[in-house]
């Protein structure tokens, strides 16, 4: 306090900190909860046990769609059954019937998921995530290595699993 006299100030300095340190290396990922194209409802919890590198996307989203062929192709390079780390996406979508009419058209191999309205919640205020295509990954025991991950373009299988270490 001795730094910044200024309380409104302050106290902004001080929300942003705690809000960054959330999403800090090693610091728990902040749950978000998904359903798959049945409806069935997951969390990041119920995936735990492999790194997640997780694609948040949208059917819309016209970036999203240019990484579609780099994910499926590191995913091909990965391996749906590899034990370190398994790939996701995650869309945000309000409205499931874009987003299953694009998993019916593409048919991608990996798990494909839909935000729920806390889900949403959580990655927008959670991870502040506000623009997409964005990835992240996280380790098998469920904590951030980076919410700025690579995009899928730039990746491939060494480098993904270089990241894990």
């Amino acid at each position: 306090r001795s730094v910044v006299t200024n309380e409104n100030y302050y106290n902004q300095i001080a929300a942003d900190y705690e809000a960054a340190s959330k999403l800090a290396v090693g610091a728990p990922a902040p749950e978000i909860e998904f359903v798959d194209a049945n409806g069935k409802k997951f969390t990041l919890a119920d995936l735990k046990g492999r790194a997640l590198y997780v694609d948040f996307c949208a059917s819309w989203c016209g970036p999203c769609r240019d990484e579609i062929p780099h994910l499926a192709k590191l995913v091909d390079e990965v391996g749906n059954n590899d034990p370190d780390i398994l790939c996701i996406s995650i869309s945000i979508d309000d409205n499931a019937t874009p987003w299953k009419k694009l998993i019916e058209k593409d048919k991608p191999v990996w798990p494909q998921y839909l935000a729920t309205e806390a889900g949403q919640k959580s990655i927008s205020e959670d991870y502040q995530i506000n623009g997409i295509p964005r990835f992240i990954l996280i380790d098998k025991n469920g904590k951030i290595i980076t919410v700025n991950a690579p995009r899928p373009s730039t990746l491939n299988k060494e480098s993904l699993k270089a990241l894990l270490k």
